[in-house]
């Protein structure tokens, strides 16, 4: 794994517990990343996950557009000047786009995810009351549609500590997929 240097010269902890923190996405269904502001939980993370997997799509969510268009920007002239493709990083915010089949980290706001969410995953809420009228003793299990490339294999949702009822409302659905 290649080591990222701050400007001060030191080793950014994230790249030095980048197994350990892969392998904890790996075995547990949600996790909470902490560390300090600038380590790299919005940029590196995402990077492990799809340099890990060629087969890996991330959707890193982003409570603002700006937030979202400028870290997919530096994360992709930062994987151009290391040699891979800049198509593999893109963005998606309402109204703008910039990603193709071949992009494997998407940065989207909330809003478009939730967009997302609704238009293409119907029955999503309906699933809800199935279970709840579901004989606790059947083998129920609730339709799951096939989305193709349009799906993600790991989801990362950004400042989570922010309380709103978006997040709120994120979570849910989260919880729910």
């Amino acid at each position: 794994p290649q080591t990222a240097h701050n400007a001060a010269g030191s080793t950014n902890p994230l790249e030095t517990r980048r197994t350990e923190i892969l392998n904890w996405i790996n075995t547990h269904d949600i996790c909470f990343i902490e560390a300090a502001t600038g380590m790299g939980k919005s940029t590196r993370i995402p990077q492990f996950v799809i340099d890990e997997s060629h087969s890996n799509v991330v959707w890193q969510l982003q409570p603002r557009r700006l937030a979202a268009k400028r870290l997919a920007q530096y994360v992709a002239d930062a994987r151009l000047r290391r040699g891979n493709c800049s198509r593999e990083v893109g963005y998606r915010v309402r109204g703008d786009h910039y990603c193709d089949e071949e992009t494997r980290l998407v940065y989207m706001t909330t809003g478009y995810f939730l967009h997302f969410v609704l238009h293409h995953l119907r029955g999503l809420f309906r699933r809800i009351d199935d279970l709840n009228t579901a004989n606790a003793d059947s083998d129920f299990e609730p339709p799951v549609q096939d989305l193709g490339h349009r799906w993600c294999t790991h989801l990362f949702m950004d400042e989570v500590h922010e309380a709103s009822e978006e997040t709120e409302l994120m979570l849910l659905v989260i919880r729910l997929l």
